[in-house]
């Protein structure tokens, strides 16, 4: 966990002077977490609690993706 701490503050660290670049930088992430989402969620074999689940991370990416490009634009 502390490395975990550590790395996220060093990256958080790059972008202190570039709201902006840290607003892209999260709305990539969503875009990527969406992306393989989606695939994952072509599979046919998938059970449905697993189908709810993917379907719900996928919606709350979606509302961050959202969220990032508000976020990007007032900055």
């Amino acid at each position: 966990v502390g490395n975990i701490h550590r790395a996220f503050t060093r990256f958080s660290c790059l972008f202190q002077d570039d709201q902006h670049a840290a607003f892209r930088a999260i709305d990539d992430g969503e875009e990527f977490l969406i992306d393989d989402v989606e695939d994952k969620l072509k599979k046919p074999d998938l059970d449905r609690r697993t189908r709810q689940i993917l379907e719900a991370i996928c919606e709350c990416a979606r509302e961050g993706e959202d969220f990032a490009h508000k976020l990007a634009k007032a900055a």
